[in-house]
Parts: structure tokens; sequence; C-alpha cells
């Protein structure tokens, strides 16, 4: 070749990087991934590295055709579906369908990726026609890693009827602080081993469903009570206090594989000596968890929306940008558009100015390439275009006898007095007019105090003053312990705690300041199923063999 041509040939490749290769290649080509990805990476423009890293929302059942326009443009790595996403199942696969088409009409054909919050039990992100499991915590009280995996399995089979492919589950969390409402039943337990084992348990039935599993909140969110959606939590744990305990979890699930981890908006002041959040610190994003750790596979942050993601008030395109260059791979963000719009903008400007930004797109890049053609390649991958017959099909019924099955190996006695429950007429205490339901069908006699939702962190004491009113002529008593607020209501009831028997839904860690109470059995979901095993254990009908997850004598 001529000395003219070549540098014709090097110009127009510096010009439109990629290109000419691109032309000859794309996601689906029959290549070794380790000779395939490079090459991808390669043939990547500004556009597509940026926007490849980005995993955004829409707003409403369906995406707008604003939205649809932009997506096309920043040619998306992913699309997080979260409840408002999630109304109609019509709606869902259809979008799903429509996004991912449009992801295959781009040059290099990249599906996306289709994630959402589908932990079990407490958080379910797509609530319409899927299961609503007994939790995790309830995966630690009848602590079979048989039970982990099939809960992972039927929760990733209903996600892979709907064309979502990556489930932001399971939560490692450990469960330290017993004050932690916002975690709480989401932990499996508050014993770092155990919680590695039903995690990688966990993992392993998603994988078998062919769905992305990512493990969360790295790297940890046990050991606060503070929410990071309102502010940024502060967490009181030095470094060998966090390697011997929140870490565990993700050494197990490292060596097995797993494909993605969350990272969390926490400061470990001790740690770092700042107080920085993790997701945005390269110490954790890459010294500990890439360095030392060593994983290897995709860091999403979690969203960017939370609270405790903000930079002393600048805008999210700031955050977004710390994140990536502490080694995150994929930064999420539900909103709003013209924060979405910002952010992709900065990130292109930064592609093609700053050659240390661009080396960390490509860096990432690779890593969600080398992920999505693990997952999204094969025969056996999650559909691209979902069907509305198979989503009428969720759940089936193996699944829902599974999670009966498993709702009542969970139940847990507490406190053996007046377990079972001999009097027909007990005055129920809930905040759940279907557990009356459930305590009525099997105790004809009982009666209703409808207890308030809110305040959740205490009570009211109007409410308060009449359940005193009612307490003295009352033969026994079913006080249903879900919120922070009704354990608190439960304190005060003392005078009467030989009438009292505490039906624990969700997590039973509130009764840890309750000394006094003689008379508890825990279930640990809020589903149907949940409250009917509770009742018939209070019935008698089996003896409870679950085992609380939680240290509650600390």
């Amino acid at each position: 070749m001529a000395h003219r041509e070549i540098l014709i040939l090097n110009f127009l490749l510096w010009i439109f990087p990629g290109s000419l290769l691109g032309a000859q290649i794309n996601f689906w080509s029959d290549k070794d991934s380790q000779v395939l990805i490079p090459q991808l990476v390669d043939a990547m423009s500004p556009e597509d590295l940026a926007g490849q890293v980005l995993l955004f929302t829409y707003s409403g059942d369906t995406p707008s055709e604003q939205f649809l326009t932009l997506a096309r443009k920043w040619r998306l790595g992913g699309i997080k579906i979260f409840g408002w996403n999630a109304n109609s199942l019509g709606s869902l696969v259809n979008s799903i369908s429509r996004l991912q088409d449009m992801a295959r009409q781009t040059r290099l054909k990249i599906p996306l990726i289709v994630a959402t919050d589908q932990e079990g039990g407490w958080v379910r992100h797509i609530r319409i026609a899927t299961s609503q499991t007994p939790g995790n915590l309830a995966l630690g009280a009848s602590s079979f890693p048989y039970d982990s995996v099939m809960t992972g399995y039927y929760i990733g089979e209903e996600l892979r009827a709907l064309g979502i492919n990556m489930n932001f589950a399971p939560t490692v969390d450990v469960y330290s602080d017993l004050d932690n409402s916002v975690i709480g039943p989401r932990a499996f337990s508050s014993d770092p081993i155990q919680t590695a084992i039903l995690a990688t348990a966990f993992y392993k039935g998603l994988e078998k469903a062919g769905v992305m599993a990512t493990a969360k909140h790295f790297p940890g969110h046990g050991h606060t009570s503070v929410d990071s959606h309102g502010r940024l939590p502060e967490v009181d744990v030095d470094l060998g206090t966090l390697k011997s305990r929140e870490l565990v979890p993700y050494d197990y699930l490292i060596r097995d594989g797993l494909p993605a981890i969350m990272s969390g908006h926490l400061a470990f002041p001790k740690i770092t000596g700042n107080k920085v959040a993790a997701s945005l610190s390269p110490y954790f994003s890459t010294d500990l968890l890439r360095n030392q750790m060593g994983y290897k596979n995709i860091l999403i942050t979690d969203d960017l929306f939370m609270e405790g993601a903000r930079i002393d008030g600048k805008p999210l395109a700031v955050s977004a940008e710390t994140a990536l260059r502490a080694g995150n791979d994929m930064i999420m963000m539900s909103q709003p558009l013209e924060d979405q719009i910002a952010t992709w903008n900065l990130f292109l400007a930064l592609a093609k100015s700053d050659p240390i930004f661009l080396a960390r797109l490509k860096e990432s890049a690779a890593r969600i390439l080398r992920v999505k053609i693990r997952y999204l390649t094969p025969d056996t991958r999650v559909p691209l275009n979902p069907t509305l017959a198979a989503a009428y099909r969720i759940p089936t019924q193996e699944a829902k006898n599974f999670f009966f099955q498993q709702a009542l190996r969970s139940v847990s006695i507490l406190k053996p007095q007046r377990i079972p429950l001999t009097d027909k007429n007990p005055l129920v205490v809930t905040v759940y007019p279907r557990f009356f339901e459930a305590v009525k069908a099997r105790f004809p006699g009982a009666q209703l105090f409808d207890l308030n939702w809110d305040p959740f962190f205490s009570f009211s004491d109007p409410q308060a003053a009449r359940l005193k009113q009612l307490l003295p002529s009352a033969s026994s008593v079913i006080f249903n312990m879900v919120t922070p607020g009704s354990a608190e209501l439960l304190k005060i009831l003392r005078p009467w705690s030989g009438k009292i028997t505490v039906a624990s839904l969700l997590t039973p860690a509130y009764l840890h300041s309750i000394p006094w109470v003689d008379s508890a059995v825990a279930s640990y979901g809020t589903s149907y199923d949940s409250m009917e095993a509770l009742v018939s254990a209070l019935a008698g009908d089996f003896i409870p063999q679950g085992k609380v997850p939680l240290d509650l004598s600390r």
C-alpha cells in the first residue's frame, strides 16, 4: 500500500474510530469472546462508549417518544424497570421488546441489560402477577440452601418470562444492626457465613433461570439504621470488622463468578478518613473490590437519584462522572430526564477530550460486553422479545406450592408461652386486614383492633389510649408486630403481658428491646402465605422448626 494511502486510512480511522472495523463485526459475530470483545471496544465510537455505561429508567408504563429518540441517540447499555413501569403486563413486555429491537438496530447491535429489583419478600418492584415470596430472612430461618436456590430460580423464571435479564438481588447485607429498618428482612441473617451460603445459593437459582444476579449493597448496608435514599449513612465500622463480616458474602460470590455487584451510597469514615460515599470512592470500587478481592465483572451504582449519592448540591452528572472515575462500570439513574441528558452529554464530551476518562469507558465497556456475551448470546438466554403469552403463565402452580411450604418451614417460635393459643376469642391488633382474616378463619371469636401504619416509627397516642381501654376485658391478645411503630406501642403494654402473644411479621429484631414478652412467634413475609403459616403455628397445626437467624440477646 502506498505511503499516501496509509496516511489517508490512518486519518479516516482517527476521524471515525472503529467505523471500518465496526462495519465488519457486531455483538452477534461468530467469534471467540476473547477476540470479539477487544474488537468491539475498538469499534465503539465515543457515543457508543458514553451510552454503554448508562442504565437509565423511563417514566410511566411505556417509554415516551422523546425517551425512545434519546435512547436511540444515547445507545444505552441498560434499562432499569421500577414499580412505576410495571402496572400492566402488556405494556411492560411490549416496552422491553421495543427497546431491545431499538438496540439491535444500532451499528454494533449490542442488546440491553434489562434490570429490576425482585429480591423476594418485602422488595418486589414488579408486583403485577409475580410471586410474593416469604423473603430472605425466612430463608435464613429455614436455613436450607435448597430453599434459597429454588427461590432464586422461581423469581428468575418469572423475570425471564417478562424479558428481564438482570435482578438486583441477592441482598447480602449482614443484619448486624438490629435497629436497621431499611434492610431488616431483606437480609438473610446476622451471621456472615450463613448470609454467604444462602446468597450464593440464591445466585445459583437465578443462574439456572439465565438471569444475571447482582449482589448489593457493597461494601455493606447492614450496620446502619439510616436509609441512603434520604441521606448518606455513616457506618461506624473499621476495616478489620468490614473484612470479617460485611465482605464475607462477597468473597464467596466473587469466587463463584458472580456477574454483577451494586455499590452502595454509604460512608465509612473509620476506613477512608472522609465522608465520601463508597459508590463514589476509588478505595472501595477499585483498591478494595478489584485489586484486593479480585473482582473482574460489572460494578453498578445504586440509583444516583438517591440523596446519599449527591455531592454538595452539584448536578447528578457530576456524581455520575465521579462514580465512573472511581471504578464503577454502569451508572444507574432513575430520573429526572434532564439529568440523564446532561450525564450522557458530559460523558460524550469527556470521551472526546479526556484520554483518562476514555480509557475508563473502554475498560468498563469491555467488562459489560463480557457479561452480556456470557448471558445474552446463548440460545438459552432470556428472550429479548418477551411475549404476553409467556407473561400470563406466571406465577406457576409449582412456584405457589413451593413458596407456601417455604413459609411454613421458616416459622419460628421465639418465646413459647401460650403457644399454641387455646383461647378462641382473641383481640387481634394488626395493620393488615388480611392477617385478621387469617386469624378469624381459625379463631372464630376473634375481634379486630385496626392499627394504623402511620406513624411508621412511633404510634398514635389516641390509638394507644383506645387499645388500653380494651385490654382489661380481652381474654387474650394477638399483637401483630410489623413496623418499628408497632414495636414502640407494644413496649407500653407491659401491664397486660400475661395475655399478649406477639405475632411478628417481617423482622422480629425489635423484640431485643422488649424483654418482658414471653409469648412470640415469627413469620417473615407479608404475603397471605406467610400470615397463614404463622396463624397455623398459633393454632397448633404443626411444630415450627424455623430458627430466628438473628442474635436477639444483644
